[in-house]
């Protein structure tokens, strides 16, 4: 009863259908009656048994005749509060209870009360949080490491241990949540990622074992010597294939790929090919992967002219030829008639036979008087 002022009230928190019938209120030799009637609620769908993993989200779903109805759920006849841990929603007739990251103490007899009327059900939480195990995993040393599993619960969040302390994430060391698949990376290993690893969520746990083997050379690199122009070629065999963090080095620089240096990788085959080699080349090229290494030299031999080329006097409509000699075979030759490249044509023939280089210009005429030079 609640008094305020000239006003007495009367308030039913919980009404029952056994709160039905008349009430009178007496105050001296006066009184006022009146009639309370109680619409009787109906269960329309009862709620259902639900079998669960650890840390998946159930939900329990009741139907009632009636919306708005101030309803109750418990746990083994204790009250449920609503809050981070339990949902409780209402829309229209319907009316729910999502138990969120659900653990195995929280099994057992769940119970709706609307008024008098209740539904009961039973929530077995039969499996662990873990579906899927990890597996032990061999990778070689710079290979990149994968370590996976699988959870019940998509929206779960776990912990990854190694040797039983949390991973230390960086750069090199990155997780992953791919719906319910869980993902350790380990993208350049090292010896000291050798170790058990974990994987922990609610009460489960899966573990498995990562191994590194050395990573070996199987055909090292050799010393290189070309002539001006030509390009050179240095390559290596490993033991094994997709290794990560591989580097070319010389004097000290890293060399990435460019108009200058080619760096290429297939399977085991490590490739670095140095372009259009001058004296400016030589030098000693490294190969490193972590603490395994390689080393050779490059020794570029400057081209020579042997042979000059000499001026030509020709008459008109003759044939006039220049020749020239180098120190090297096959070397490639332009050329260039006043700062101009000639390319083959009806008139003009390139020759190339080893060292030997030959321009011919046949039907001469005006046209073809001036500087003709060979680059």
């Amino acid at each position: 009863m609640v008094t305020k002022g000239t006003k007495q009230r009367l308030v039913f928190n919980r009404t029952y259908a056994s709160d039905e019938g008349q009430y009178k209120l007496v105050v001296g030799k006066v009184d006022t009656s009146c009639r309370l009637s109680v619409t009787d609620v109906h269960i329309v769908k009862p709620l259902e048994d639900k079998v669960c993993s650890e840390s998946q989200n159930v939900m329990f779903e009741v139907e009632l005749s009636h919306s708005g109805i101030d309803a109750v759920w418990s746990l083994k006849n204790q009250h449920l509060k609503a809050g981070p841990k339990y949902k409780m929603e209402s829309r229209g007739n319907m009316y729910t209870l999502t138990i969120v990251d659900t653990m195995k103490d929280e099994e057992g007899q769940y119970t709706f009360h609307a008024g008098e009327k209740t539904s009961s059900a039973t929530l077995s939480v039969s499996g662990g949080a873990i579906t899927r195990p990890l597996q032990d995993v061999t990778v070689a040393e710079s290979q990149t490491a994968q370590l996976e599993c699988e959870v019940a619960n998509a929206r779960s969040e776990g912990r990854w241990l190694k040797e039983g302390q949390p991973v230390d994430f960086n750069d090199n060391v990155v997780s992953e949540m791919d719906g319910a698949i869980r993902r350790l990376l380990i993208i350049i290993t090292r010896p000291q990622d050798v170790g058990e690893y974990t994987y922990q969520v609610a009460n489960s746990k899966t573990t498995a074992n990562l191994r590194v083997e050395a990573v070996k050379i199987k055909k090292t690199l050799r010393n290189q010597t070309v002539t001006e122009t030509q390009e050179a070629v240095f390559s290596l065999d490993l033991t094994h294939a997709e290794v990560k963090g591989a580097q070319w080095i010389k004097n000290g620089v890293e060399l990435q790929t460019s108009d200058k240096y080619e760096v290429t990788c297939e399977g085991m085959v490590h490739t670095l090919k140095v372009k259009n080699c001058n004296t400016q080349d030589e030098s000693v090229y490294s190969f490193k992967l972590g603490k395994l290494s390689a080393s050779s030299r490059l020794n570029v031999e400057t081209i020579k002219i042997v042979k000059k080329i000499k001026d030509v006097t020709s008459l008109l409509d003759s044939t006039a030829s220049f020749e020239m000699s180098l120190s090297h075979d096959d070397i490639p030759v332009k050329w260039m008639f006043n700062n101009v490249e000639i390319r083959p044509s009806n008139q003009c023939q390139i020759l190339t036979e080893r060292k030997a280089h030959k321009l011919i210009i046949q039907n001469v005429n005006s046209s073809n008087t001036g500087e003709y030079t060979a680059v």
